[in-house]
């Protein structure tokens, strides 16, 4: 299916470039994975800060490598309880952008500090994350623990995008998989 990249008026202009955007939810508010609680007025507070932080493979402590680079945030918004956002990813991540293509992948989470309190909520203890201090990347993950996902994947070429149907890939994913499997046995 073809479609017109992104409106001039909606963000950066993407339609200069040849390269792989990716769209979906960066953060979602409410519980995580990991005992860690994120407001909705936190989710809004960060969004600004979000534009331009880089994206990187898998989380890692410490300094990055060059070589687990992925792509930039162009753009962030709060949609709802949650924090969308388009990324461009770089050329030099061809096996991430294959695997997002098939369906293989497609976890996204937040590296960064924040302050944080414990409070009683919904019957469970939880941290909660009052602000988010220091946003350090965006992070391409196996298993995101707040609610970070890519959505949406847009090959852009001048001026014209192929959106790819998660949904679809997402049924094609076990015939995908068994063919690996096959391939490689």
């Amino acid at each position: 299916m073809n479609r017109i990249a992104l409106e001039a008026d909606s963000g950066p202009d993407l339609r200069s470039g040849v390269g792989l955007i990716v769209e979906g939810t960066l953060l979602a508010a409410g519980p995580s994975r990991n005992g860690t609680w994120y407001p909705v007025s936190t989710l809004q507070e960060a969004v600004p800060r979000l534009r331009g932080v880089p994206c990187y493979l898998d989380h890692q402590v410490g300094s990055r490598s060059v070589r687990d680079v992925a792509g930039v945030v162009e753009a962030a918004w709060f949609d709802q309880d949650r924090i969308r956002g388009r990324i461009r990813l770089t050329a030099s991540q061809p096996a991430l952008a294959t695997l997002l293509k098939e369906g293989l992948a497609g976890g996204l989470s937040i590296a960064g500090t924040g302050v944080t309190r414990l409070a009683s909520l919904d019957g469970a203890m939880w941290r909660v994350v009052e602000s988010l201090t220091d946003i350090q990347s965006v992070d391409f993950v196996t298993v995101p623990a707040a609610g970070g996902q890519v959505e949406q994947l847009f090959e852009s070429v001048a001026t014209s995008a192929e959106e790819i149907d998660l949904v679809a890939l997402a049924g094609r994913r076990r015939e995908t998989r068994a063919w690996l499997l096959q391939q490689h046995s």
